[in-house]
């Protein structure tokens, strides 16, 4: 349990300097938004909305530090708040696996590189599809883990005198 909650008090603190970053970024976004990269499709939404997905980010990256250190210190909310986290990470990596294996299978070759592409879109789709997988199983199993009877007793009030024990 503990493991888990510090596991995911690293992702928030990673996620917060990650978020910080992409606000210094968004500074270069003025410019990609006046002259966008061509072929980027997929993408066109993200030149308009930077700043604000940065913002978004670093709020939503606080908040899953503290409630991943108050999930080490089993307060029966936070429990819950890791929970909730851990479902919604596992279906993000599953609608990014999704978007990763249609993005990269539908490359388009230069011409006289066809065999090349060809094997490097099948190279990049499943191994794309196999790691987004692996880590919507491991989020998934963490959720699951979370939402055991046992795990959920050890947030009752009772329990929490063993608190980092």
């Amino acid at each position: 349990m503990t493991l888990i909650g510090w596991m995911w008090f690293g992702l928030g603190v990673l996620a917060f300097i990650s978020g910080l970053g992409g606000l210094m970024m968004s500074s270069l976004m003025d410019v990609l938004r006046a002259n966008p990269p061509k072929n980027t499709a997929p993408l066109d939404g993200i030149w308009n909305y930077y700043r604000q997905a940065a913002v978004v980010q670093v709020v939503l990256a606080l908040f899953t530090a503290f409630t991943a250190y108050n999930f080490v210190r089993r307060k029966p909310w936070a429990r819950i708040g890791i929970q909730f986290f851990s479902v919604l990470t596992g279906l993000w990596f599953v609608g990014f696996g999704i978007f990763w294996v249609c993005t990269t299978s539908s490359l388009a070759a230069a011409p006289g590189s066809e065999q090349v592409a060809t094997a490097a879109r099948i190279f990049m789709s499943v191994a794309g599809g196999v790691m987004m997988t692996a880590l919507a199983t491991v989020f998934g199993f963490c959720a699951w883990f979370i939402g055991r009877p046992a795990v959920k007793d050890e947030f009752q009030p009772a329990n929490q005198a063993k608190a980092g024990s």
